[in-house]
C-alpha cells in the first residue's frame, strides 16, 4: 500500500496527469503488449500469460473458504483517506470489521479517483495489513455498461478486473485498453491468469 500512496503523492505534488507533457509507452496502447507487461508485473519474465481468456474463470474454479461471515460489497474509503495514513488505518479498520469479500479472508477497499475511476487496497481481516494491487486504478469502459469494475467472492481466490487499468509508469500513470483481466491471489499478491482485450485499440472510456 505504501507503493500507491508514494506514487499518488507525488502525482499530486507535480499536480498534471500522467498524459500532459510525457508521451505514455508504446505498450499502453497495443493489447498484446499491455498483457505483457501486465503479466511480467506480476508473474514475472519466467510465467508469461497467454492472451484471452484463461481456461478456467468461474468464482468456483479458485475456492477459498471464508474466516468470517463474508460482506456483500466491497468497503468504501473516503477520497482523500489515503493522504493521511492515520485516517487511512481508521478507515481500513472500520470496513474490515465488516468481514471479507475476497479470498477468504480479504476485504477489497476502494476509494474515488473521479467519475467512473476507483482506486483498490486489498486488506486482510484478521490483521488488518494492506496489498497493494498491480494497477494504481481503474476506469470503467462504455463496453462493460454498468459491470462493476472489479468483482470478487469471499469463497475464491479468483478476482475479475473490467474496464481500462492504470499503469503506472516512472513517477505517472495512464489508462490501457479497456478489457476483462483475471487475477488468482497466491503468496499474498495479485497474479495475472488472463488478459481478455477486444481488438479495438483504445475502446472509449467512462467520462471522469
Amino acid at each position: 500500500m505504501l507503493r500507491i500512496i508514494g506514487l499518488l503523492l507525488i502525482i499530486s505534488a507535480f499536480g498534471r496527469s500522467a498524459a500532459d507533457d510525457s508521451p505514455s509507452p508504446a505498450w499502453l496502447h497495443n493489447p498484446h503488449a499491455f498483457c505483457q507487461v501486465l503479466s511480467k508485473r506480476t508473474n514475472g519474465a519466467a510465467a508469461p500469460v497467454p492472451f484471452g481468456k484463461p481456461p478456467r474463470s468461474a468464482f468456483d474454479d479458485y475456492p477459498a473458504r471464508p474466516i468470517a461471515t463474508p460482506r456483500t460489497d466491497h468497503g468504501g474509503l473516503g477520497k482523500y483517506d489515503w493522504t493521511d495514513r492515520k485516517l487511512f488505518s481508521q478507515s481500513v479498520k472500520a470496513e474490515i470489521s465488516k468481514g471479507p469479500d475476497f479470498a477468504g479472508r480479504f476485504a477489497i477497499l476502494l476509494w474515488s479517483c473521479g467519475t467512473a475511476c476507483s482506486n483498490a487496497t486489498i486488506a486482510d481481516v484478521q490483521t488488518g495489513k494492506t496489498h497493494d494491487t498491480p494497477f494504481v486504478g481503474i476506469v470503467g469502459c462504455r463496453e462493460n455498461g454498468d459491470s462493476e469494475t472489479l468483482r470478487s467472492k469471499a469463497a475464491s481466490t479468483l478476482l475479475i478486473a473490467q474496464g481500462s487499468l492504470e499503469m503506472a509508469y516512472g513517477h505517472y500513470f495512464d489508462e490501457g485498453p479497456c478489457g476483462t483481466f483475471y487475477f488468482e491471489w497466491r503468496a499474498n499478491r495479485l497474479r495475472l491468469i488472463g488478459c481478455e482485450i477486444p481488438a479495438v485499440n483504445r475502446p472509449e472510456i467512462m467520462p471522469k
